[in-house]
Parts: structure tokens; sequence; C-alpha cells
């Protein structure tokens, strides 16, 4: 009797079904979305300063456009990215023409650095496959560890990339990542934040970025090759002069 009634209340709640790690990696990727304020960035504009160029992102009614700005001795040069395909270079509101070569090299540029100011928002993109890896401590905090990597339909040039993300259990906040890449030299980082900031709602974040000694070292591994000091300070990450239009 004690059997069935045990039965009936698994199956009435499903408290008794457990859950796959893409479902654990989906709850924590939510809660992380909610605790960074991800959703203001559905319908916005901000624009930043990240090292030698000004950065501009925003999203209205489906469209999303990405662009950066610098002067340069030729001029004002001027690159954006308008959802995802149709790439333009301009100097002093002059268009011109970028070698195929080029265009993918500025592309994959633009992309990276506003691929992670977006965290954790992109990580809800079609092509994420996100698995949860275990719970872990990080100087003495306990985190949620994350894989990532990406579907090739839909996945862009980088899709063989691995991340690792670690979100705090308690605040869920990202304060650490990492990742394995293979475009240009190739390589892993892992990189640590240094300054959080929580604009109109958004959170913004500055990073210390690392590299290890080997190329390829597992990224599990890397908290505690962080911890020991075995990891090379490699660059600051700086998110500058942040401002939100239309919060």
């Amino acid at each position: 009797m004690k059997q069935w009634i045990l039965f009936f209340v698994c199956a009435f709640f499903s408290g008794c079904t457990s859950l796959t790690n893409e479902e654990i990696a989906a709850e924590w990727i939510s809660k992380a979305n909610t605790a960074h304020g991800t959703a203001l960035l559905d319908d916005t504009t901000f624009t930043f300063q990240f090292r030698a160029y000004n950065y501009a992102y925003q999203k209205k009614k489906g469209r999303k456009a990405y662009a950066r700005t610098r002067n340069t001795e030729e001029g004002m040069l001027s690159d954006s990215l308008i959802n995802d395909r149709y790439f333009s270079r301009w100097i002093d509101g002059k268009q011109v023409e970028v070698a195929d070569t080029l265009q993918k090299k500025y592309v994959e540029s633009l992309n990276s650095v506003l691929y992670f100011v977006q965290l954790p928002k992109v990580l809800n993109d079609n092509a994420v496959v996100a698995n949860y890896v275990g719970r872990v401590t990080i100087k003495e905090e306990p985190y949620i560890a994350l894989k990532v990597s990406f579907k090739k339909e839909g996945g862009g040039v980088d899709f063989q990339d691995e991340y690792r993300y670690w979100i705090h259990e308690e605040n869920n906040l990202i304060d650490y990542l990492a990742y394995r890449f293979y475009s240009g030299e190739g390589g892993t980082r892992f990189r640590a934040v240094t300054f959080r900031e929580r604009i109109s709602g958004f959170v913004v974040q500055n990073y210390a970025n690392y590299k290890p000694n080997e190329k390829y070292p597992a990224l599990d591994d890397l908290p505690k090759l962080f911890e020991a000091q075995r990891l090379q300070k490699v660059s600051e990450i700086k998110n500058e002069a942040f401002e939100i239009q239309n919060p």
C-alpha cells in the first residue's frame, strides 16, 4: 500500500523524475539572465568604449545592429553589422570596399566584443548546446559549472569553440568563464570578473583575462590553476562609458 501511495505522489508531482544535464543548465541560464537583467536587451540601444573603439548595440522590432567607430588618419572609421549578415565599412560617411578575408576578420572582432558584453543573454541562442557539469568551489565560494558548445548550423564560423561558465550558486551571477578557440593561432582563455555595476537594471562587467601555459588544457581545470596563480594575465577587459538608451 505504501509503495502504491509513493508511486501516486511521484506521478502526480513528477518529483521522482531526474532532470537531464541540459535541463539543469537551462534552469541556471534562466536564473543568470534574471540576475544580470538581460531582458532589457530585447528592445534597447546601448553604447560603450572598449579600447580604441566606441561600440553601439541596437535591437528594435526584430532588427539587430552592431556598430563601432574610431578616429584614424584617413578619417572617422565606422563598421556596422546588421542582423549578423550585412557588414559594411565607412570612412567619413563614404562606404569603402573590403576584401572578403578582411571582412571576415572584422565581423569576428565586432561579434566577439558584443558577444561577451551581452552575457548571459547569448546563451539562449538556438545554436547553443548547454550542459550542467557540476558544483565547484572557487576561492571558497560555491559555483555551478556549465559547459557550452555550439551546433554547426547557426553556430557561426567558430562553432567548434567550447566554453565554461561558472555561475555563483547564491546570487546567480557569472563570476568566471573560460573558452577554447581555434581561430587565428588558437588557444585557451580564462576570465575573472574585476568590476561590476548595474546600469538601468543591466549588469556590466569587466574582466582580467588569463591564459594557461598549455595551449589546450581541460577547461574544468582552469579554476584550480587560477587559484594556484598558475595562469598568465594577458589583458584587461574594460567596458567603459557604458550608457543605455530607452531603458
